[in-house]
């Protein structure tokens, strides 16, 4: 049989009675019970054992994709620096509209309307105003990189790589300086029951305001927290919770006056061009 002459030797081995036999008959009765065995095995593994590979790439994209569709949102907003923790609101509007009201510290406030930057200091009675470039520096705390367009940019300007895993992980789960994991002790309902996928970036230049960058992006491919270590090695955390999307807010929301008490220091971070 010319089917007999393209059979390799290892077939006989591993294929009872199959020496002496019609090969047809004995691939017909030997190889379907293997075949079913090994699909019916697949049905007791663990979901992860076979589900699709998901590169980090290929899982950021879905995220700058998912955020490129949001037309605007609110959160809660809490930024962990060091022993300061700042506390607030936080709105954001396509393209390039931001605004943070501050419970903590009280009535501060941080805005930019596409052509300006304010941060308004009470307890200083100052507001900072800077008339802004297009590419240039927009938001002091790096929340904007919870939007679509700081999203592209981090797409560009850093290597993005899965921080243990492609599968979800809890939300505070921490490493020591040698890779070992840090047991957290929460009571359950906490942040501890969160789970979410969590994202590596570090920076392809010295030119980057953030070294590393942590993501821990949620089931709805939201960003739930961004953990950073600036190019002068502090650290930052920002969290994002209750998250609203697509309430249709107005730009005028953002257009932020400044008391008419307060002293103005114009253009602090660069002055313009044309000036």
């Amino acid at each position: 049989m010319v089917f007999r002459k393209v059979v390799p030797t290892w077939f006989y081995f591993i294929v009872p009675g199959s020496s002496g036999e019609d090969v047809d008959s004995v691939l017909n009765r030997n190889i379907f019970l293997p075949v079913f065995l090994f699909f019916s095995l697949l049905r007791l593994l663990p979901a992860q054992d076979i589900q699709e590979i998901v590169t980090a790439s290929v899982f950021f994209n879905r995220v700058s994709q998912r955020y490129m569709e949001i037309e605007d949102y609110q959160a809660v907003l809490t930024i962990t620096q060091e022993d300061s923790v700042m506390t607030g609101k936080l709105y954001h509007k396509r393209p390039n509209f931001l605004l943070i009201e501050f419970d903590e510290p009280k009535d501060q406030v941080i805005a930019v309307d596409g052509e300006k930057l304010i941060i308004y200091i009470p307890y200083l009675n100052v507001s900072m105003e800077q008339r802004l470039k297009p590419e240039g520096p927009q938001d002091p705390t790096g929340a904007s990189l919870a939007t679509g367009q700081g999203l592209e940019l981090m797409k560009n300007r850093y290597s993005i790589a899965y921080l243990d895993s492609q599968f979800p992980v809890p939300l505070n789960q921490e490493y020591d300086e040698l890779g070992n994991l840090i047991e957290v002790d929460e009571p359950a309902g906490s942040e501890a029951d969160e789970m979410v996928y969590k994202l590596k970036l570090e920076w392809k230049t010295i030119d980057e305001g953030f070294r590393q960058l942590i993501l821990s992006i949620d089931e709805d491919l939201m960003i739930r927290r961004i953990s950073g270590v600036a190019s002068s090695f502090q650290e930052i955390e920002l969290d994002f919770e209750d998250i609203i999307i697509n309430q249709n807010l107005p730009e005028g929301k953002f257009r932020y006056v400044s008391p008419p008490t307060a002293n103005v220091i114009n253009n602090f971070i660069f002055v313009p061009e044309e000036e």
